[in-house]
Formats: C-alpha cells, sequence, structure tokens
C-alpha cells in the first residue's frame, strides 16, 4: 500500500493529510516518548516547532492557543503539531500526561506538512493507531531500526486518514488540492469554485470561514515557504528560484518576498547563515 523511500532533501510545502496515500513518502527523525511534564504552560510562540509531531492524550487535559484561535484536547485525543507551529501549551488539569511522537516527513522529495498551527484530528484512537503509539514508545522498540519506526508510523497515518475533518474542509478539498499542485500559476478562483462545484461568493465565504485567509493569501504562503526552503537550500540562484516559482520577473519576486518577511532575499540568506553561525 506505501511504497517507501527514504530521500534527504528539504522543501517546505503544506499538503492535505488525505492526500499522504496517494505519494511516495519517507519518515526521519522518529521520536517518541511518554511525558508527564512539571510545567503548567509551555510557550512555542517565537521559537516554533523544529519538525512535525503527534500528540496523544493519557490522561488530563490541555490547551492548545495560537494566532488563529485554540482547542482543548482531553483523554484519548490526538492533536497534531506542524513544523514550525507557533503556540501555547497549558494544563488545565492537576494530572497531565501524553505520549508525543515527533517525526519528519517527505513526500515525493519534499519536506511536508500540513497546518501552520495545532489540530485535534481524533477524538479518539483507534486500536491500532493506539498500539502503534505504544509500541513505538517502548525503549526496546526505539532500539530498532527505521523500518519498525516507519511501519508504526505507516499504521498511525492511516488510521487518520479519514478523522474528523470538517465538513467544509472536505467541500473545499478539490480546491486545496489544486493550489497545492499549481500555486506557481495565475490562481482563477472561478475555476477554485467550479471545482468545489459551488458559487464563487459561497466558495469564498467556505474558504475564509475555514482557513482564516483569503486563496490568494493561502497560496502566497505556499509559495513563500518553498521560497524560504529554496533559498537557503544554497544551489540556486535567486533569479532561477523566482522563475521556478512562477515570477518573470525576479524584482517583482523580491518584492513579494520582502512584503512577506520584511526582508530581500539576498538579506534573508545571509540573516538565516549569521543566526546559525
Amino acid at each position: 500500500y506505501f511504497i517507501i523511500y527514504f530521500i534527504m532533501e528539504v522543501t517546505d510545502m503544506i499538503m492535505n493529510l488525505n492526500e499522504v496515500k496517494n505519494h511516495i513518502f519517507s519518515f526521519s527523525g522518529i521520536n517518541v516518548i511518554l511525558q508527564s511534564p512539571a510545567y503548567r504552560s509551555l510557550s512555542l510562540s517565537k521559537v516554533g516547532r523544529g519538525c512535525n509531531g503527534f500528540l496523544y492524550i493519557k490522561d488530563g487535559k490541555c490547551k492548545f492557543s495560537f494566532k488563529e484561535g485554540s482547542f482543548t484536547a482531553t483523554e484519548g485525543n490526538i492533536v497534531y503539531l506542524p513544523f514550525n507551529s507557533r503556540h501555547d501549551l497549558s494544563s488545565k488539569s492537576e494530572r497531565l500526561s501524553f505520549y508525543r511522537i515527533d517525526f519528519n516527513l517527505k513526500i515525493d522529495n519534499e519536506l511536508v506538512y500540513f497546518s501552520t498551527h495545532p489540530i485535534k484530528i481524533a477524538d479518539l484512537a483507534t486500536p491500532d493507531c493506539h498500539e502503534a503509539i505504544t509500541a513505538l514508545c517502548n525503549e526496546l522498540h526505539l532500539q530498532q531500526d527505521n523500518i519498525f519506526k516507519t511501519e508504526k508510523m505507516c499504521t498511525i497515518f492511516k488510521s487518520l486518514q479519514d478523522v474528523n475533518l470538517s465538513e467544509n474542509y472536505k467541500r473545499l478539498s478539490p480546491a486545496i488540492n489544486y493550489i497545492t499542485e499549481h500555486y506557481t500559476e495565475t490562481m482563477d478562483c472561478h475555476i477554485l469554485a467550479e471545482l468545489c462545484h459551488i458559487s464563487l461568493s459561497h466558495f469564498y465565504e467556505l474558504f475564509k470561514n475555514e482557513f482564516k485567509t483569503s486563496p490568494l493569501e493561502y497560496r502566497n504562503k505556499i509559495i513563500l515557504q518553498n521560497a524560504k526552503a529554496m533559498l537557503l537550500g544554497g544551489d540556486m540562484s535567486i533569479k532561477e528560484i523566482s522563475s521556478i516559482l512562477g515570477f518573470n520577473d525576479i524584482a517583482y519576486f523580491s518584492r513579494f518576498f520582502k512584503k512577506h518577511t520584511k526582508l530581500s532575499p539576498s538579506n534573508y540568506i545571509n540573516a538565516k547563515r549569521q543566526k546559525t553561525n
């Protein structure tokens, strides 16, 4: 069912979780712990997460807060924690414990995450999902190679493919998939609405309610994430990157990048290099 390649090249994109089953993918950096944190609150609002993750609440209650909103997770819930997510976590019970699964995922040779903020993706883990999580957390099994870990991650993803996506998200998924695949092209919202079989005004309304942004800004986020990864990759010029991302004019690409990051592409590269040195 799954074809697994272990690939190490890095590019960022957002992808629909349900699309995992249709692509060649690989896991790396899988790390699982059972944690009973002593802290009452934890803030990742400035640094962001360094990888993808799942949180399976074993006992207690906690609250996730982020720019777009907040939600409470309780025993049995599974929460998705995206790469670079900036959020706060606070305990809302005397006892809190959870399994935390950290991982990197590449799909078709690209590093992938599925959101910009935490999402509660299941109210209750299936038996297969629970077994896979607890098996991953077993210290003996963690000495196994990546084949074992990947097998268990596949089980978790298979069990999460159809969970708790909102009706609006399901209705908009043809448009989301189209944007993901054609983000370098000129975007026509009439086409997106037609793909979802709804009127243009209804499409705008649903999209805004679901993603708290416009279709254009959603597309721009994907472009920006890819631009950042390509710039830091160091193997392409700014002109080449601008062309790949659909910009006919490097000056226009630079203006676009600076508008969203407050830095020119070259200054962004220098700033990141200085930060890592």
